[in-house]
């Protein structure tokens, strides 16, 4: 019986020559996968989920600017019982106050997760991303309301843990280049596999991938990082001819 989860290696080699052609791959992560405070994590986590990024950068500074010393997951659980789930999404300016408890449940996950109650919280976050894996689905994480293997997955990136997050962008790549669908346990292993065979960070690759297909949804989705994204991928002759371009369009009168 074949084993559904196991990529061939055929299909590794389709995906690895289709993203050395197509896609610009940097060689370091960008900002935001990186994290200081915990309360971070966990809201880019939850409040992405089906959200697009510039809003979710625009909650995440919301809650730092009104929340600057909430730093630790029992301050996050305590002001969100203090102010309510519904006045901390008017706060910030997200609607759906289902989320915030979705984020003060898993806050309250990984708290339970802590060897100790003196253990710091994002050292304790960082040691279960690398020791958990999203097929154990008895994993408390799991067991919070809203959370599938995608948010879990992006929990362990943004945690540091060298994998993908098998979102709609992840699986609508892999069944535009083999015209077949993976389930996200496939997906996530085809993209590891790849990433190792392109000598690359796989939450690189994962990012290439999700912004490459982002841009392809429509233009007016297309923002300016976009556009510098795939500038960074071209040769010098090219970015000559685009310059040209630019100096021309600039000076034309287009009010």
């Amino acid at each position: 019986m074949t084993n559904k989860t196991v990529v061939n290696e055929n299909d590794l080699k389709v995906l690895k020559k289709y993203v050395e052609k197509h896609i610009h791959l940097p060689n370091t992560l960008s900002e935001e996968y990186i994290y200081s405070n915990p309360n971070l994590i966990i809201i880019d986590a939850v409040l992405s989920k089906n959200r697009n990024y510039n809003s979710v950068q625009k909650w995440i500074k919301n809650f730092e600017k009104c929340y600057p010393k909430i730093n630790t997951l029992i301050g996050l659980i305590e002001i969100i019982d203090q102010e309510t789930p519904k006045e901390i999404g008017r706060i910030i300016g997200y609607r759906d106050e289902k989320r915030i408890i979705e984020i003060r449940q898993v806050a309250v996950a990984f708290v339970e997760k802590k060897s100790s109650a003196s253990e710091d919280d994002l050292k304790s976050m960082k040691k279960w991303a690398e020791m958990s894996d999203f097929t154990d689905t008895e994993d408390s994480i799991f067991k919070v309301n809203g959370i599938g293997v995608a948010t879990f997955q992006y929990l362990r990136i943004l945690l540091g843990v060298n994998t993908c997050k098998p979102d709609v962008h992840i699986k609508n790549f892999i069944l535009e280049v083999l015209k077949k669908e993976f389930s996200e346990e496939k997906a996530i292993r085809a993209i590891e596999k790849v990433s190792n065979k392109l000598g690359k960070d796989t939450r690189i690759v994962d990012n290439a991938i999700w912004k490459f297909m982002r841009s392809k949804d429509g233009f007016d989705k297309v923002d300016v990082e976009d556009l510098m994204y795939y500038i960074d991928f071209l040769d010098k002759g090219k970015l000559i001819q685009i310059q040209k371009y630019l100096e021309e369009v600039i000076s034309e009168d287009r009010s």
